[in-house]
């Protein structure tokens, strides 16, 4: 495939090791949280030397996941031109780049420290990896690696073929959690609310309590995405989704990216109480589903009744 990070290449990176006034983290538990949020990339040097335009790369840490977007990026590139659909343009636009499900790995045992990127597909098939030398610094994730083919995290840049078998440095600044109005999808109050992880404290199918591998779900919103985990699921899910508070109930849709870059909607409706967040959707998926009503359920509606906490 001919697709910047659908093919990620393993590489390797000489990092120069600056004194750092943090105290290193030694757990992974301790160096997850400490990587843990948005970060945006600011500055990119090849060979030592600036340039002038950044790869555009904004990652978003969670968990041992990690959604990574590109500015530029608007489509899934794995996807036959002729095959596209526009939707998936206009959702990648207004998310601010197609986003990209990776699993990242961390090996706090080397010097310098590595990371390991794992791109996941809609099918939830490995389809690349690219390994890292990182460092964080002052509030700043410093990527390095030598970019001995053009499918690497730089391979969006307008001049990376003119940078094959250099060593490509990105440096990403920690970024500050959206606001209602920038979040992704349009501009409502509620949805800066949403942006974090959630954990599934209580669910009812059908208005009864459900098998065991279809409970304990986390949710994570970003910046008009979310990933959805669920010990049922194979792999977590990808979508994109955005909020109507004005409606009466409020509306929130749940759009899941299929390997061909469409998206197949969830309508449902949610309620903030206290620190709690409840979602009611259809069991149903895509053309065939239909938004509740009302927040009561009843046994064979075909709804499924959600109660999240946040998790900090």
């Amino acid at each position: 495939m001919n697709a910047p990070v659908l093919v990620l290449l393993i590489a390797h990176a000489t990092m120069a090791q600056e004194p750092d006034a943090v105290k290193e983290n030694f757990t992974l538990e301790a160096e997850r949280a400490a990587i843990a949020g948005v970060w945006t990339e600011t500055t990119l040097y090849i060979d030592r030397e600036k340039v002038e335009e950044t790869a555009g790369i904004r990652l978003t840490f969670f968990g041992r996941w990690a959604v990574l977007q590109y500015k530029s990026v608007l489509r899934p590139p794995s996807v036959p031109p002729a095959s596209r659909h526009p939707a998936a343009t206009a959702r990648a636009k207004a998310l601010g780049g197609y986003p990209f499900l990776l699993r990242y790995e961390l090996n706090l045992a080397t010097t310098p420290r590595q990371m390991r990127l794992v791109h996941v597909g809609p099918n939830g098939d490995e389809q690349g990896r690219l390994q890292v030398d990182y460092r964080l610094s002052d509030g700043r994730l410093i990527l390095g690696y030598e970019g001995n083919a053009s499918n690497s995290l730089g391979s969006v840049h307008p001049k990376a073929a003119m940078h094959k078998g250099k060593r490509w440095v990105h440096v990403l600044e920690a970024a500050k959690p959206p606001r209602g109005d920038d979040a992704g999808g349009g501009g409502t109050g509620d949805r800066a609310r949403f942006f974090g992880r959630w954990r599934e404290t209580s669910i009812a199918i059908n208005d009864q309590w459900p098998p065991s591998d279809q409970r304990g779900a986390r949710v994570t919103y970003g910046p008009g995405w979310l990933v959805f985990e669920q010990q049922k699921l194979r792999h977590p899910q990808l979508a994109a989704y955005h909020v109507d508070d004005q409606a009466e109930p409020k509306c929130i849709d749940w759009e899941v990216f299929t390997p061909s870059g469409q998206t197949m909607t969830t309508p449902g409706i949610y309620t903030f109480a206290g620190d709690a967040l409840l979602i009611l959707q259809p069991i149903a998926v895509g053309s065939g589903a239909r938004r509740p009503r009302t927040f009561q359920t009843e046994p064979a509606d075909g709804v499924v009744k959600r109660i999240y906490e946040r998790v900090e």
